[in-house]
């Protein structure tokens, strides 16, 4: 992902951001190249209380609530995407935030069918209710390059439970666009529909940007496709950002980093392990959605996703 131009600095995004820089440390860029100035620095994250879920479904830790809450993130037009945190992944986004919160009940409930066709019991025919617990105004995550949001609920400490929670639903997603381009010839992958990517662009971006996430946290994992076989590399990529992921120490999860190498367009951009993870699965599972779409007419009907 390339850098474009920094937002202003009076934006509702950018100061929530530079609010939480105080008291920051330095953490290794990952370049073997040593450098006069880190491409990471790094602070401790306030250690809030554990994220608890409010909806009728089991979170990520295991506990039951009776509602879902939701966080916000809105441009300067009013575009506004929807995140479900108990539901790592699930999101909706719509021109304006109630036609963003419309659309998640449907979402919610298609990403519990998803994970009830991998073997989570979760309830899909329980009431959605939904909250809204945090707005962040200013930011464009659905922009290539645009800031995502550092919601508070991303700075919660992530214990092993979530992290094995975050992985297993990130190898779901993974298994299922694997089962989806598995096969295909090369004028399938190669294709190009008028205003569309072709496959192997969509697969590509998907392998670049998992490794542009993991480097908003110091981390690398070889980022560009070089042309070999796809699929194989969507399965060495994923194991790759496995080991990185389950090599972070606990003081390492805690900690809110502010990338200054190849950052969004707000530099002042706040990351952590959890939302990392958050946009790995909300990223995939949208381009997933994108691809079976794509061929929903010569596959079996599946369900949509966020």
């Amino acid at each position: 992902m390339r850098p474009i131009g920094p937002n202003s600095a009076s934006s509702a995004c950018s100061r929530a951001m530079r609010a939480s820089r105080s008291a920051r440390s330095t953490v290794s860029s990952g370049h073997a190249r040593r450098r006069s100035t880190p491409s990471v620095s790094a602070e401790r994250a306030p250690r809030a209380a554990p994220h608890r879920s409010s909806g009728t479904v089991p979170a990520l830790a295991g506990e039951t609530a009776m509602r879902y809450h939701v966080y916000l993130e809105e441009d300067e037009t009013g575009r506004c995407m929807a995140h479900v945190p108990d539901l790592a992944g699930c999101t909706a986004t719509g021109p304006d935030r109630a036609a963003a919160l419309a659309a998640l009940p449907a979402a919610i409930r298609a990403y519990l069918r998803w994970c009830g066709e991998h073997g989570e019991p979760l309830p899909t025919d329980e009431p959605v209710e939904v909250a809204v617990a945090e707005v962040v105004r200013g930011c464009r995550p659905w922009r290539r390059g645009g800031a995502h949001a550092l919601f508070s609920v991303d700075r919660a400490p992530l214990g092993d439970a979530e992290l094995r929670a975050y992985l297993r639903r990130m190898s779901y997603a993974r298994g299922d666009l694997l089962a989806l381009v598995r096969g295909l010839s090369p004028h399938t992958l190669d294709a190009s529909p008028p205003g569309l990517p072709s496959v192997r662009a969509v697969l590509a971006h998907l392998i670049e940007t998992e490794a542009w996430y993991l480097s908003r946290l110091g981390q690398r994992i070889p980022a560009v496709y070089d042309g070999t076989d796809i699929v194989q590399r969507l399965v060495d990529s994923r194991a790759r950002a496995v080991e990185v992921i389950l090599r972070l120490s606990p003081r390492q999860r805690d900690l809110v980093y502010v990338p200054t190498e190849n950052p969004s367009d707000n530099p002042e951009e706040g990351w952590t392990l959890r939302k990392v993870l958050r946009c790995c699965l909300e990223h995939e599972l949208s381009h997933l959605q994108e691809l079976q779409a794509r061929f929903s007419d010569s596959l079996p009907e599946r369900h949509e996703l966020g």
